[in-house]
């Protein structure tokens, strides 16, 4: 499984939707194992293609994408057990704004 663009190295499609379940799984808590959302669509793009000429938008299905959601998962338990905390960091207070998540 490829994770950037062999091109100019940035994250690919397949890494977008890596972290996007990341992002699921550690801000709730919850299994991103079973969620609908399975598309990607790159924005910058070349001539109607991503930067290594393949498709802007990618579909995942099946075991390509249960691997990722199973992937993304684990992560945040892992975290926790190398000592890293499930809590988000909040911000210090500023004049005309809300206390919350970094």
């Amino acid at each position: 499984m490829v994770f950037r663009y062999h091109n100019d190295g940035h994250p690919n499609q397949t890494c977008a939707l890596l972290v996007a379940n990341l992002f699921y799984a550690a801000l709730t808590g919850k299994s991103p194992e079973g969620l609908e959302f399975d598309t990607v669509v790159e924005t910058k793009a070349k001539d109607g293609k991503d930067p290594d000429g393949g498709e802007l938008k990618v579909v995942f299905e099946g075991e390509e994408k249960a691997y990722l959601q199973r992937m993304a998962e684990s992560f945040p338990y892992q975290l926790r057990r190398q000592g890293g905390s499930r809590e988000l960091p909040v911000a210090p207070h500023r004049e005309g704004q809300q206390e919350g998540p970094v």
